[in-house]
């Protein structure tokens, strides 16, 4: 797990042997998991 940014309480990470699609999880108060290769390239929220 890399933590690539921390601001206002949250803390968004990757893990580098995580499977495909290329995604990221965005913790803090709750949980989230962003799609980065959404529909039309841009990020979906999973």
């Amino acid at each position: 797990m890399v933590v690539i940014h921390r601001a206002f309480g949250f803390r968004i990470v990757i893990y580098t042997s995580d499977h495909e699609p290329a995604y990221v999880h965005v913790t803090g108060p709750g949980q989230a998991k962003v799609d980065l290769t959404g529909p039309d390239d841009w990020p979906r929220l999973v």
